[in-house]
């Protein structure tokens, strides 16, 4: 069956010649994060380098969230009418499909996990892809392939690679689940070694993953090409306010997922002894948490515990232009990136060392995220367990704040490497590579 087209008017696409095709099958299910920026930032760099761009995704699974994001991206979107390796009717239904896992468990991890990874690129229709894309004039020149955590964005593009007989680049974005990273599954360590050697060029968006890749994958080096992620064009740098700090409140903000080990609780922690050795502090500092995940809960629930509930103001899940307004307008934003994370950079990151304001990190102080920060002239960076330090982060930026004094000094030629600029510069030379 062939996709639904989702062809954006105002772009005028009658033909697509010298095109880029990529694919994830997942693409904007979880909003305006990381990897949603980064599809869009790279879509934005091949147009400017003179290539028209599809994406290949699946059917909607939230659809009031990926409908707005569809409309930002500058090309056309193929998108499958399956979800998964599900029967047909089944695949239609949320319950249903939930339902049809549970008989993947019976039938073992290994055949679960497999369904889970690339079962959605194993029943895709290459022809069906090619013909829609011949329909549209399309002359494929590359394919790019992008996993974040499952293998079917790489399966998709290799087999989509096969039937146009066109080279494909493997983007991670996120190591994948069970090959080779924690407990490995049967089939999905063999399946991700096959596309390291089947792609023509591996992109991780981390040194430490790449390291990884050569070390135990013995990808060679010259087949893999380190890509950062990038601050987005909108995001600018702030100005300094005209708050008064002896009449308003100092503002440090997390604006993200607070799920699995990520956690604010260390911040709550830290504020209380702060305000317990400063007691002025309490009527001085706002918290301000925007997003989902279980661990806000427990953070509300804590706050209330050490009366803090005053000084803490969750806003919920918000748009992406809210949640840049909103960080725009912090004293100090948090960045929370657990240790079992330290191969990868969270893509709020890169936007937040924009901004050019202090950035409280928990996360390991030898982590390469940590660099970054500290290499920007940004970075305040503590373990999560040291509360004792982040206690002092706190009292010495809010100090200096309320002092009206500086507490960081940005470092303009290294925080410009992660512009937009660089991702074009990255895409002609693999292009060059490759083509």
């Amino acid at each position: 069956m062939n996709p639904t087209i989702i062809n954006r008017p105002e772009l005028n696409i009658t033909e697509l010649s010298k095109t880029i095709l990529m694919v994830m099958p997942n693409a904007f299910e979880y909003g305006w994060m990381g990897s949603t920026s980064r599809i869009i930032v790279i879509a934005n760099s091949f147009k400017k380098l003179g290539y028209n761009v599809v994406l290949l995704t699946r059917m909607y699974i939230n659809k009031s969230v990926q409908e707005e994001i569809d409309f930002c991206f500058p090309g056309m979107i193929l998108r499958t009418y399956h979800y998964g390796a599900y029967p047909s009717l089944i695949d239609k239904y949320s319950l249903l499909r939930r339902m049809w896992r549970i008989l993947w468990r019976i039938q073992g991890q290994s055949k679960y996990w497999q369904n889970i990874s690339f079962g959605w690129a194993n029943i895709l229709q290459p022809q069906a892809i090619k013909l829609t894309l011949e329909a549209f004039s399309c002359d494929v020149k590359l394919i790019w392939g992008i996993s974040a955590g499952l293998l079917e964005g790489g399966v998709a593009a290799s087999l989509l690679a096969s039937e146009l007989k066109v080279p494909w680049i493997y983007e991670l974005h996120d190591p994948p689940l069970h090959a080779g990273l924690g407990v490995t599954i049967n089939g999905i360590e063999e399946c991700f070694s096959e596309l390291l050697t089947d792609a023509n060029l591996v992109v991780p968006n981390t040194k430490a993953y790449q390291d990884l890749l050569i070390k135990k994958w013995k990808l060679k080096s010259e087949r893999s090409f380190l890509m950062y992620f990038t601050f987005e064009e909108s995001i600018q740098e702030i100005k300094p306010d005209s708050r008064d700090p002896h009449k308003d409140k100092w503002k440090m903000g997390h604006y993200g997922s607070l799920a699995g080990d990520r956690s604010i609780n260390p911040i709550l922690e830290a504020l209380h002894l702060a305000i317990h050795e400063n007691p002025l502090i309490k009527d001085k500092v706002i918290i301000e948490l925007a997003g989902y995940g279980d661990n806000y809960t427990k953070a509300l629930k804590l706050g209330e515990k050490l009366q803090l509930d005053g000084n803490i103001r969750y806003l919920g899940f918000l748009s992406k232009g809210e949640v840049d307004v909103r960080s725009s307008n912090c004293d100090a934003i948090i960045i929370v990136q657990p240790p079992e994370n330290n191969l990868e950079i969270p893509g709020k990151l890169f936007n937040a060392i924009r901004t050019k304001r202090p950035i409280i990190g928990l996360m390991e102080t030898t982590s390469e995220s940590a660099s970054i920060l500290t290499n920007s002239g940004l970075g305040f960076i503590s373990d999560a367990q040291n509360i004792e330090v982040i206690k002092n982060i706190i009292q010495s930026l809010w100090h200096n704040w309320y002092n009206e004094m500086p507490s960081c000094k940005p470092n303009d030629e290294y925080i410009n490497t992660f512009s937009p600029v660089q991702t074009i510069h990255s895409l002609n030379r693999i292009c060059e590579k490759v083509l």
